[in-house]
């Protein structure tokens, strides 16, 4: 019997049971939003324009160039400077490189507006991103060693340390003035990952990093992509043991996991961003069906090579799908030396579109920046640090906020002194325009119970979150200029206010009555 020939047909032995299970399904469907509904708006409230603050701005000046990479597949990287025109120190602005997140090639059209706190911003985009006239060259390949040799050369640049396509420094380009020495990271998301590998593998050249902001920002092959349940699917997982993250190490029980070939998940909003769509789904079967019912069973995400046609799951996953032996046996023919057949037997089963062990420990390891926080402790001993959270995540969503607690607690962890969750309440109330008492204060390396971490968050709907990091850079580049690491602070070190909120301000303030003459 032949290989192909042996394989369970998964499609016509459940042909049956597939069509049994619509009509639960569509009941399911209403089920679950009818009774969801009140929870899930509670949790994810939809705020009107008018419920956020916002704050006089002022047009924000920029300039666009190329810096030669020093990948030649690359050539060109598209690059984009946003600067002030009141710097936010006497001797200049200092300069933050903003990662995109969510898996994005192109970071040019995204912003937390830092210019409108006197910082000069630099954006970019990674190989094969940008727009139609102004783009990155080479080819996407998901922030592996190329776009990390593209993060390397821009942060050199953006720095001065080297120079654009046509000789000419950042100095050269604004028309403000830069306090280059006070340099720091945004990075969004899932850019964390790439940020930490980067500087492992470049640290003696990027040694003049002083600090970094990381943004709600997912760390390590479990949570990016994310197995614990994203804002994308109906529920989280419940297979994940809570507050396990916060140890440094995600416990999941996956003796349930199951594989259902023939089905391409999510297919149309993948070809939208340009994404294979390799067959097959791993999920949570939790009536021993085989069948995967996408209302109530949690199905696992993977992360893809565009080179390379395979679902790539976390090593972790991998590991426990050989023990578990989860894709079950086939018979293959026994030959003889002349080929002839002369019986079969049982081998494990592993599909092809599905990386092995060793290929899912190869393609991590370039792009888990967990692997790497000890190398950044030793190397990055005096950098200042600090993570932003929300008490509602933009992406994650099991409650004990895995991916925060596993981020800072693995700083904490590291040589790194000065590491902080959320920014000092007296800067987030200073820019935006508020109580400081609306926000956290949290002490910089403080250890935090996993089980009370909600007090420890920004609180949601007062302020957007490009807000927020402007004020955790505003606090990172004031220590930085002003070598003030104490804590409390009695108030901001800084009082940088932009022209737009200058003039409101002298606006607001009544004039001062003449006083009479003495008689």
């Amino acid at each position: 019997m032949s290989t192909t020939a042996a394989r369970i047909d998964h499609s016509s032995s459940r042909r049956a049971s597939n069509r049994a299970s619509i009509a639960r399904t569509l009941l399911a469907l209403l089920v679950l939003l009818c009774s969801a509904w009140p929870a899930w708006s509670a949790a994810r409230p939809e705020l009107p324009p008018e419920s956020m603050k916002e704050l006089p701005a002022v047009p924000e000046k920029s300039v666009s160039t190329y810096v030669n990479c020093s990948d030649e597949s690359v050539g060109r990287i598209a690059v984009t400077i946003s600067y002030p025109t009141m710097s936010r120190y006497k001797n200049g602005a200092p300069i933050v490189v903003l990662l995109p997140g969510h898996g994005k090639a192109s970071g040019l059209r995204f912003s937390i507006h830092a210019p409108q706190s006197g910082f000069t911003e630099v954006r970019f985009a990674f190989p094969g991103g940008g727009l139609t006239k102004f783009h990155t060259g080479g080819s996407w390949d998901e922030r592996g060693k190329t776009s990390q040799t593209v993060l390397k050369d821009v942060l050199l640049f953006a720095s001065g340390q080297t120079a654009d396509y046509q000789g000419k420094n950042i100095k050269s380009l604004v028309t403000t003035r830069l306090e280059a020495s006070n340099f720091g990271i945004v990075a969004w998301h899932d850019s964390a990952n790439i940020t930490l590998v980067t500087l492992a593998r470049f640290a003696e050249e990027l040694s003049f990093i002083k600090w970094m902001a990381f943004y709600e920002s997912p760390v390590g092959s479990l949570l990016c992509p994310s197995i614990l349940g994203t804002a994308k699917e109906l529920f989280i997982n419940e297979h994940y043991r809570q507050g396990s993250a916060a140890t440094g190490r995600c416990m999941i029980d996956y003796r349930k996991l199951a594989w259902q070939p023939g089905i391409r998940r999510n297919r149309a909003a993948r070809l939208k961003h340009g994404l294979p769509t390799p067959d097959g789904v791993l999920f949570f079967d939790e009536n021993g069906n085989g069948t995967w019912e996408e209302l109530s069973e949690f199905p696992l995400s993977y992360a893809v090579d565009p080179k390379i046609q395979k679902q790539f799951y976390a090593p972790e996953v991998t590991a426990a799908l050989s023990r578990l032996n989860t894709f079950g046996f086939i018979n293959v023919d026994v030959k003889t030396k002349d080929g002839e057949v002369v019986g079969t037997k049982k081998e494990k089963y592993w599909p092809l579109q599905v990386a092995t062990l060793r290929e899912s420990e190869e393609y991590f390891q370039d792009r888990d920046g967990t692997l790497y926080l000890d190398q950044i402790g030793k190397s990055f001993t005096n950098c200042l640090v600090t993570v932003f959270a929300g008490r509602i995540d933009h992406n994650e969503q099991q409650p004990d906020h895995p991916h925060v607690a596993l981020l800072y607690n693995l700083l904490l962890a590291s040589d790194i002194k000065w590491v902080r969750l959320n920014p000092d309440n007296h800067y987030v109330g200073f820019i935006a325009d508020m109580n400081k008492d609306n926000f956290v204060n949290n002490k910089p390396r403080m250890h935090i119970d996993a089980t009370s971490i909600d007090k420890h968050l920004e609180p949601e709907g007062l302020i957007p979150d490009h807000v927020y990091m402007q004020a955790a850079i505003a606090e990172l580049a004031d220590r930085t200029h002003h070598k003030v690491y104490s804590h409390p602070l009695e108030g901001v070190l800084e009082n940088y206010l932009n022209e737009a909120r200058l003039k409101r301000l002298l606006e607001e303030t009544p004039p001062k009555p003449r006083s009479e003459p003495a008689k």
